[in-house]
């Protein structure tokens, strides 16, 4: 099937493969006749004012709620604090861990994106911020680390987990360096308006 779905939507499309929840507002239709024999386009709104058919419609109708959809948890407790750090959840800690007991953890997100995508893919981007406390004999220190990075992702066929990032930034706990109270963003990129998870976790001090 070939449309100019980029025309439609006015951004280029490119359908993908397998690679490894906002709502979005893309189009609306509107028919303008109730005459089955009748094969005028229906009106449907974008940003280059294009319009297709009802038959052209009902075909595109599909990967209209999969953009809409956007970005999306693949499963349910697939984004947040885990106890481990492979590519599974050895244990699901929560957005908002609190203060991690001794181990190994990591934030880690389970996604699927739209089947179409822009040029250039899905874009999701994680960030973590922590206030680091060390208190010495004589003195308490308050520094901040940070760490953020972009990544790109695809819709997913696969049934059994979607596209991984997992994981995105690992956690030993407690701290020899103090401890470290912060706080982590997911945000994926969509169409219209990003979908953003948020959450906590405290690491203690050893």
């Amino acid at each position: 099937m070939k449309y100019s779905i980029g025309l439609i939507l006015g951004v280029t499309f490119i359908a993908c493969g397998d690679e490894p929840s906002a709502k979005q507002e893309v189009g609306t239709k509107e028919v303008t006749s109730s005459t089955p024999a009748k094969k005028d386009p229906v009106p449907v709104k974008s940003s280059g004012g294009q319009t297709v058919s009802e038959s052209e419609y009902a075909l595109l109708e599909p990967f209209l709620v999969d953009l809409r959809e956007g970005i999306r948890e693949f499963s349910e407790n697939s984004v947040g604090v885990c106890r481990g750090q492979s590519k599974n959840c050895e244990e699901f800690m929560g957005l908002d861990a609190g203060t991690l007991p001794e181990g190994k953890f990591m934030v880690r997100a389970d996604l699927q994106a739209p089947k179409l995508h822009p040029e250039g893919k899905w874009k999701v981007d994680f960030a973590v911020d922590c206030e680091v406390t060390k208190v010495s004999k004589n003195s308490t220190s308050n520094t901040t680390k940070s760490y953020s990075k972009s990544y790109e992702i695809t819709h997913v066929n696969r049934t059994e987990h979607g596209y991984r990032l997992s994981p995105l930034y690992t956690i030993t706990s407690p701290s020899t360096s103090g401890t470290h109270n912060c706080k982590w963003t997911i945000t994926g990129q969509n169409l219209d308006k990003p979908v953003v998870w948020s959450g906590s976790y405290t690491i203690p001090a050893k």
